[in-house]
């Protein structure tokens, strides 16, 4: 089958259409096959034994280059090497490195961002309260993922981790305790699923707790302390479960971005439950004028269950213990001590917590927002735009703020 003793030319390699080996010179043949195709191969010995190396096709790999793919081959056998192993080696070398690159783009790819979204979604079916979810989303792309989202999590570093949470450290302490927290738990998450390795430059004790003052060593600052509007819905998912009068006062306060007297010296007859409306008179005001509020489906239904409590105890909505007198105005501020909520907010600052909603979250206009706050305006080309005071306008607002607060499904 390889008869031929003369070098073939390339008229030959199109002409020869024989099953089997063809010679050219010095261990180079044209494998006809059994369909017709044809491929180049060469033969040898090494350390006594008979090898065949593949050289590529014809006529995609050409009799000259065949010829120059042997010489290669022949050239490594004189420095002591087998071909066939070399190109073994050589295979092996190059699918390592694809790997390795594939290895580097899913690396690159599975960014703390994407870990955190993974991690949640794998976590949320084990959590009692079905907003926790939404929550740790909030916190973290408020404050992490501008700075550590598209970080790939095996490359997240304490000082990237420090950026995050050094400048809410003293002023938002509790929030900046529980987002250190949740970094933490996102990282050993990666550490689990092989996405990074080593120490989690999160980890409070014995690392981040060596330049981050303690928390509860944290001076604070004793003016109001206003609650981020991301955290809102979980102090409203909360209130929702205390069933005391001081807590449904707080409610409507949250609600209604109310000050603590507004609400704790309500009177049913400043109320209209059909029309959905509360009308402070202005001597209870602060700025001396009447203030309008629109009511929401959900400060209707704390209006409607606070009835049904009440009884037969005069017009306060929010009767005291003693006849005559309303709730003191301690009570709200105690059930926030009550439910560990008053390190981090103030009653009078869920006021501030509104106001930050709508100037963050909405496109109402920020002097609406004023209106809605009860804020005497002191330009007077803007007190004389908001004469009307926008009833139903802020009627929407109030309606959605109830909405984001989570409270519209409380009504349903």
């Amino acid at each position: 089958m390889g008869g031929k003793s003369v070098a073939l030319t390339p008229a030959d390699c199109d002409r020869i259409t024989r099953r089997g080996r063809h010679l050219d010179a010095e261990g180079l043949y044209l494998l006809v096959a059994r369909g017709g195709s044809k491929n180049w191969i060469y033969r040898y010995q090494h350390e006594g034994r008979r090898r065949e190396l593949g050289l590529g096709g014809y006529p995609a790999v050409s009799l000259a280059k065949a010829r120059m793919r042997r010489d290669a081959a022949r050239d490594q056998r004189q420095q002591g090497h087998d071909p066939l192993e070399v190109r073994d080696r050589q295979r092996a070398q190059l699918r390592a490195q694809m790997a390795a690159e594939t290895a580097e783009r899913e690396r690159a790819a599975m960014t703390f961002l994407r870990v955190a979204d993974e991690f949640i979604d794998n976590n949320a079916a084990g959590w009692t309260n079905r907003k926790h979810g939404q929550q740790w989303r909030n916190t973290l792309k408020t404050y992490a993922f501008p700075i550590l989202g598209v970080v790939p999590v095996g490359e997240v570093t304490t000082d990237q981790v420090l950026q995050v949470l050094t400048p809410i450290w003293t002023e938002k302490t509790e929030t900046a305790k529980r987002l250190q927290g949740r970094i933490e738990r996102v990282l050993d998450y990666a550490t689990t699923k092989g996405h990074r390795e080593g120490d989690n430059p999160a980890r409070w004790r014995g690392h981040l707790d060596n330049v981050l003052p303690r928390p509860g060593k944290v001076h604070r600052v004793e003016h109001q302390r206003a609650l981020p509007y991301l955290e809102a819905p979980e102090l409203a998912a909360k209130l929702t479960d205390v069933d005391t009068a001081a807590g449904r006062a707080l409610l409507l306060t949250l609600l209604c971005a109310t000050r603590t007297s507004e609400t704790l010296e309500a009177t049913w007859s400043e109320i209209d439950l059909d029309r959905k409306e509360w009308r402070i008179p202005a001597v209870r005001m602060k700025a001396g004028k009447e203030h309008r509020i629109p009511l929401c489906d959900a400060a209707v239904a704390v209006l409607k269950t606070q009835s049904v409590h009440q009884g037969e105890r005069g017009d306060w909505v929010f009767p005291g213990q003693k006849r005559g007198k309303c709730l003191s105005n301690m009570a709200m501020t105690n059930v926030l001590k009550r439910t560990d909520w008053l390190e981090r907010t103030s009653v009078h600052g869920l006021r501030s917590t509104f106001r930050d909603w709508v100037g963050e979250k909405t496109r109402y206009p920020e002097r609406m927002a004023e209106v809605a706050l009860a804020h005497q305006l002191t330009d007077k080309v803007q007190a004389a735009y908001f004469r009307a005071d926008l009833m139903e306008q802020r009627r929407e607002m109030m309606n959605e703020w109830a909405a984001f607060l989570g409270c519209d499904s409380v009504v349903a």
